[in-house]
C-alpha cells in the first residue's frame, strides 16, 4: 500500500438540476456518510444551519455553469427558489426517490405514515424570462414537443424587440441596477433624488443607490458573464418589482433574493429569536424603501439600508404587509418546484394534501435520517 487508507473512491450518484428562476442547469452528487453526519449534528440554529447547507450544496456541485468560478460567484447567482431545487436533488441523490412521511389528519388529527415517490409528486414553474427556458422552448417547439407558452412568447417578442432596436433600449448598465421608473440622468449615469432634510437635489450613482455589503468588484458578476451576451441571460435576478403600499403610500421596490443577500444579512444584523429570524427573513425579498411627498414625481427619503429596511418594515400596517407578499408571489415567489400529494385518512376516510416544504422539512429529514 502506498499510504494510509482514507476512505473508498467511488463515483457518487448524480441528479441533474435545472433551477426554476434562473435558468441554469447543475449536476448535483450525493452526499458521504460523513457530509451527512455533519448536516445532522450542525443543524442548531437557522442561521447556522444555513451557512452549512450552502457550504454542502457548494461541495455537492459535480457539474455548473463555466462562469461560475467561486463560491461566491454561485452564492451571487443563485436565488433562494433556485437553491430549493438543488436542495431536492442533492437529496434524491444521497437518499434516493421513495420517503417515508409521518402524516396528520386535519380533520381527525389521526397519525399514519404514507410512502411519497418523490419525482411522482415533483412540479416546476420555471421563470419565463431566462435564455435557458427561451431555448429549450424554442427547440421543444420546433419539434412539436410543447404547446404554445403565452409567457415564454412574450419573453421571447420582448428580446427580439430589443435586439432590433425597436421600441427603447436602456442601456446595460442601467437595466443590470435599477428598474425602468428609476430616475436617470443619461450624461453622467446619475441619479437625481431628495435628501431628507435637504432642498438642493444631490446626484447618487447608480451603483450607489444599489449600495449593500459587497464591494464593487463583488457586485461584478453580471449578465455577460452569465451568456456572453448583451441581453440578461438570468433576468430574474436584475429584475425589480415596484409597488405603492395602499396604507402607508410608502414604495417598495422588491427583488428575487440570493443566496448572498441571505448570508449578509446572517453575518450584519444580530438577532436572537424565531420572531427575530422571521423579520430578517420575510424583509430579504425587499430591495429598498421610497417615500414621497404629495404631489413629488421625485423621492424626498430612500430607504437601502438593511437594518433599516426592518425598522421600516416592522412600523407598517397589516395591510401593507399583504400587499408586499402578494406583489412578490406574483412577480417572484411563484417560480420554483412543488411538491405536494393527496393521502386518505385510515381512520375517518377524509382527504388530505401533504405539501412538502423543502426548507423546512427537507433537511430535517436529514437530521433524523440514520
Amino acid at each position: 500500500m502506498s499510504g494510509p487508507f482514507r476512505g473508498f473512491k467511488i463515483k457518487m450518484p448524480v441528479y441533474t438540476v435545472v433551477c426554476p428562476q434562473t435558468g441554469l442547469s447543475f449536476d448535483v452528487k450525493s452526499l458521504t456518510v460523513a457530509e451527512v453526519t455533519k448536516l445532522r449534528t450542525s443543524l442548531t440554529t437557522p442561521s447556522k444551519a444555513t451557512f452549512i447547507i450552502n457550504e454542502m450544496l457548494w461541495g455537492a456541485l459535480e457539474r455548473k455553469p463555466d462562469f461560475i468560478d467561486s463560491e461566491n460567484d454561485f452564492k451571487k447567482i443563485t436565488t433562494l427558489r433556485d437553491r430549493e431545487a438543488l436542495m431536492y436533488g442533492c437529496y434524491i441523490s444521497t437518499f434516493g426517490e421513495n420517503r417515508e412521511f409521518t402524516v396528520s389528519c386535519t380533520s381527525c388529527a389521526y397519525e399514519q405514515s404514507t410512502d411519497v415517490n418523490l419525482p411522482s409528486i415533483f412540479s416546476m414553474e420555471v421563470y419565463p424570462g431566462s435564455t435557458g427556458v427561451k431555448t429549450d422552448y424554442l427547440i421543444a417547439k420546433s419539434s412539436g414537443d410543447t404547446e404554445v407558452d403565452e409567457a415564454v412568447e412574450k419573453e421571447i417578442v420582448k428580446e427580439e424587440k430589443s435586439k432590433t432596436g425597436k421600441g427603447k433600449r436602456k442601456s446595460k448598465k442601467e437595466s443590470e441596477t435599477l428598474p425602468s421608473e428609476a430616475f436617470v440622468d443619461d450624461e453622467d449615469d446619475g441619479i437625481v433624488v431628495v435628501k431628507p432634510g435637504e432642498k438642493d437635489k444631490t446626484k447618487l450613482s447608480l451603483k450607489n443607490l444599489e449600495k449593500s455589503s459587497e464591494s464593487k468588484e463583488e457586485k461584478k458578476l453580471g449578465s455577460d458573464r452569465i451568456s456572453g451576451e448583451e441581453d440578461n441571460a438570468t433576468s430574474i435576478l436584475f429584475k425589480r418589482e415596484r409597488i405603492e403600499l395602499p396604507i402607508s403610500k410608502v414604495v417598495c421596490i422588491l427583488k428575487a433574493p440570493t443566496i448572498w443577500d441571505e448570508e449578509n444579512i446572517m453575518k450584519n444584523i444580530s438577532f436572537s429569536g424565531k420572531k427575530q429570524s422571521d423579520t430578517v427573513n420575510e424583509t430579504l425579498i425587499v430591495d429598498r424603501f421610497e417615500v414621497f411627498e404629495a404631489g413629488d414625481k421625485l423621492p424626498s427619503q430612500i430607504i437601502m439600508d438593511r437594518e433599516d429596511i426592518i425598522f421600516g418594515y416592522n412600523s407598517l400596517p397589516p395591510q401593507d404587509k399583504i400587499k408586499i407578499f402578494d406583489a412578490f408571489q406574483n412577480t417572484f415567489g411563484k417560480y420554483g418546484i412543488d411538491l405536494s400529494t393527496e393521502f386518505t385518512c385510515r381512520q375517518c376516510g377524509i382527504e388530505n394534501k401533504l405539501d412538502i416544504d423543502i426548507t423546512t422539512q427537507f433537511f430535517r429529514m436529514v437530521a433524523v435520517t440514520g
